[in-house]
């Protein structure tokens, strides 16, 4: 499965998605990028190579091929719709379905019902069709800008969404001179509490249409949120230099026991209030244990200054005075971190040229007082920031006279730009305060000159552990192969405990990586294998939730995800570190240990 991260909450979904499959849907959707099998297909290989590899070869069709073609030479893949129980498209309605074009490295499109292989269908035609090249002049096999397919599943299915456990598909793909050549992708579902994926293929013109689906094995849908499923296609097979047409049919959303859920008003149109994957990127870490701060969230509108639904105190006092959130100063100790989802004003963006981040500003008041009794008696106002252009923090402090003193912090923020993060320690060092929480009057979340809406505020934790380093954990490979194997210590010459594996673990590899996919660099080069020959999952991918340049790091709930059982020590047999199709070199793999 995919990653676990959380969705931004309340945001617009088009722009939100900046982190959608900015997907670290960045690193989540690397994992299923070429995998040439859907979830659904039996006999999963043991091997990267045999797992990767995509076959285009569609010469050798035989009877069994003709004889299931329709007319046009198209597939029947017998899938059928119960009426109200899935989406055929006779009666002419599409408008649950959009092009998500924020998404870092997507594409736009249109969708129209057509006919298609003797019924109606979805047609989705992106309007940059074309495919990456290399230095050489070699297909990258990438499309220049990724079509991204999301399906509003909570507006069809409206009161039974919490039902929903999983989609079923046909799709099916057309290249303008009528070849075919194999195409792969992901489908992610999720809302604001999570997203998983799962990968899917087309690598056979005789199953073409081909049945796609995804189960959802960790995330829920809510009716109190809103829900989508993505597809995403993400590499076109050789010979092909163009991206192709596609259709897609009988759509049907299913519950936890593979039964078709009945289907509500298709007429309804795409629900924009949704969100995106997140994109855990450039040391932005997937907090733990984290807690929405209910109510703060907003739309600053270029002035500098909190409004007083992103305003937040530690006081009980002022929180009741003024009508600040009240956090509790519980939440925030030394290793916790505040993550700010948001989204920007693309227009003001593109006129200013510069990327502009929320801030905290924080304060103390002299001349606030509750019930004739002063709060605090001394007065000062934080800006903590990072942006391109002028990254600072602005600290006027009245008592010692000091005005503007600009310090740089060591701020994070993800490559699409969606996410900032805090931590208790760098608001601490700036203010010199180590009880910044309770000393302070209040904290707010401000822009920085730009109309910017901030989505979810959380405070959650980050690991302060120590890493623990694996020995000899180094190598190199390209072409999807792996350059690190750990064997475990239950078979012969195994170097691996894996009784290391425990919740809360985190596994860190360091690395180089070169001729890695250009047109879109929130993809991570690399990947977390879990291999079983013992009774566990026999080829587990996993994405890194945070990965850097130069560092990666893996969680294990997400391991948990991918593998699909915690009995690591009974099951696992070998730990790898895989490239995603560029060269790389692991030069250390270590440990953040978890609970013991």
């Amino acid at each position: 499965m995919g990653s676990k991260n959380p969705l931004i909450e309340g945001g617009n979904m088009r722009k939100t998605a900046k982190a959608l499959l900015a997907l670290g849907m960045s690193a989540a959707m690397v994992a299923g990028l070429v995998a040439c099998g859907n979830t659904t297909d039996s006999g999963d290989s043991t091997t990267a190579q045999e797992t990767e590899s995509v076959t285009n070869n569609d010469s050798s069709a035989d009877e069994t091929e003709e004889e299931t073609e329709e007319e046009g030479g198209y597939a029947s893949t017998g899938v059928t719709v119960e009426s109200g129980k899935g989406i055929d498209f006779e009666d002419g309605n599409s408008g649950f379905i959009v092009f998500d074009t924020v998404v870092a490295g997507s594409g736009a499109g249109s969708v129209e019902v057509v006919d298609f292989n003797g019924s109606k269908a979805a047609k989705l035609v992106a309007d940059d069709t074309s495919v990456g090249v290399d230095a050489t002049g070699a297909s990258t096999e990438t499309p220049t800008a990724t079509p991204y397919i999301a399906i509003d599943a909570g507006s069809l299915l409206g009161d039974k969404i919490a039902d929903c456990k999983g989609i079923q598909m046909d799709l099916a793909v057309e290249y303008s001179d009528g070849s075919f050549s194999a195409v792969s992708g992901s489908i992610y579902a999720g809302n604001s509490a999570g997203a998983e994926s799962d990968t899917w293929s087309v690598y056979m013109a005789k199953g073409n249409p081909k049945t796609i689906s995804m189960t959802m094995d960790s995330s829920e849908f809510s009716a109190e949120d809103a829900n989508i499923f993505m597809v995403s296609l993400s590499t076109v097979g050789a010979p092909a230099t163009e991206v192709p047409t596609i259709y897609i049919d009988n759509i049907i959303f299913l519950d936890a026991d593979g039964n078709a859920l009945e289907i509500g008003d298709t007429s309804v149109e795409f629900n924009e209030a949704g969100m995106g994957v997140v994109d855990w990127s450039n040391g932005v870490q997937q907090p733990m244990g984290e807690t929405v701060l209910a109510g703060v969230s907003g739309t600053q509108s270029g002035g500098w200054w909190p409004q007083d639904s992103l305003m937040m105190t530690c006081d009980q006092d002022v929180a009741d005075a003024m009508g600040y959130t009240y956090v509790d100063p519980a939440l925030l100790t030394s290793d916790s971190v505040i993550t700010i989802y948001f989204t920007d004003d693309t227009d003001a963006i593109n006129d200013s040229g510069a990327w502009q981040t929320p801030y905290i500003r924080s304060g103390q008041w002299d001349d606030l007082t509750v019930d004739d009794e002063k709060i605090k008696d001394f007065s000062y106002d934080v800006k903590i920031s990072n942006t391109d252009v002028s990254p600072y923090i602005n600290k006027d402090e009245t008592i010692d006279g000091t005005s503007f003193d600009q310090i740089q912090p060591d701020t994070m923020v993800n490559k699409s730009w969606s996410i900032v993060q805090y931590t208790y320690a760098q608001i601490a060092e700036t203010m010199e305060d180590d009880n910044w929480p309770t000393d302070l009057t209040w904290f707010g979340i401000a822009d920085m000159g730009t109309n910017v809406t901030i989505d979810k505020v959380t405070i959650g934790t980050v690991s302060a552990g120590e890493s623990v380093a694996i020995a000899n954990a180094t190598g190199s490979s390209s072409g999807w192969g792996q350059a690190v194997t750990l064997t475990t210590i239950k078979n012969d010459n195994g170097v691996l405990d894996p009784a290391i594996i425990t919740p809360g673990t985190i596994f860190v590899v360091d690395f180089t990586a070169t001729d890695t996919n250009e047109e879109d660099d929130t993809e991570a080069p690399l990947e977390l294998i879990l291999q079983s020959w013992s009774g566990g999952e026999s080829w587990a991918k996993v994405a890194p939730y945070s990965c850097s340049d130069s560092q990666a790091l893996f969680s294990y709930d997400d391991m948990v995800a991918a593998y699909g059982d915690s009995n690591f020590e009974e099951t696992l047999d070998n730990l790898l570190v895989g490239d995603c199709d560029c060269n790389l070199t692991v030069i250390g793999v270590s440990y953040i240990p978890g609970e013991e």
